[in-house]
């Protein structure tokens, strides 16, 4: 009697994991098709992301959308992949300071200071860009270079309000004055 109560408990755990594996995934599918409320309502478009904005009325056509979009992603990627590069290049440099037999004890010390630095320096970008990405919902990019810093967003997103939000943001991470931070907008 026990070994029946025990195979029926389970039986209805398994079940119950199924139905909710299949309630996620029949919800968080990736091509969920919906139906156009603007001109022809057959028309059936693709949707990849649930409540991903799409253009209404716009002079804009569809493929100079994605050639802006993609213009601007590869600018975002491109500056992302220089500073990495640079960040890269000054890190190796102060490795082989503090690595070197030939440097004295000063040299070491102020390269191990200026890897410090630089690692700050790399944490408090990504963070800034992280926490102006969640505030303003595009994409952006930070360089801070000594006690400045330049944002950069993508065009048509900055305004007075996201001006004031990304420097109030800057100010809050990094400590500089307003007049040590730069916003502007890719090309």
């Amino acid at each position: 009697m026990v070994l029946k109560k025990k195979n029926v408990i389970i039986a209805g755990l398994v079940v119950a994991l199924g139905a909710a594996v299949f309630v996620n995934w029949y919800y968080t599918k990736p091509n969920v098709t919906a139906t156009s409320a603007i001109g022809e309502s057959s028309d059936k478009q693709t949707i990849n992301n649930l409540g991903d904005a799409q253009y209404v009325s716009s002079t804009i056509t569809g493929d100079s959308v994605q050639t802006q979009a993609a213009a601007e992603n590869e600018f975002f990627a491109k500056t992302r992949l220089a500073r990495q590069t640079s960040h890269d290049e000054a890190c190796e440099k102060l490795n082989d300071v503090v690595n070197s037999a030939d440097a004295d004890e000063k040299s070491k010390n102020e390269a191990i200071n200026a890897l410090a630095q630089l690692a700050k320096t790399i944490k408090l970008e990504g963070d800034t860009e992280n926490l102006i990405t969640a505030k303003i919902s595009s994409d952006n990019i930070v360089i801070i270079n000594d006690s400045k810093a330049t944002v950069v967003v993508n065009q048509g997103v900055l305004n007075d309000t996201v001006a004031l939000q990304i420097k109030d943001i800057v100010i809050k991470q990094t400590g500089f004055t307003s007049d040590n931070i730069s916003i502007s907008e890719a090309k």
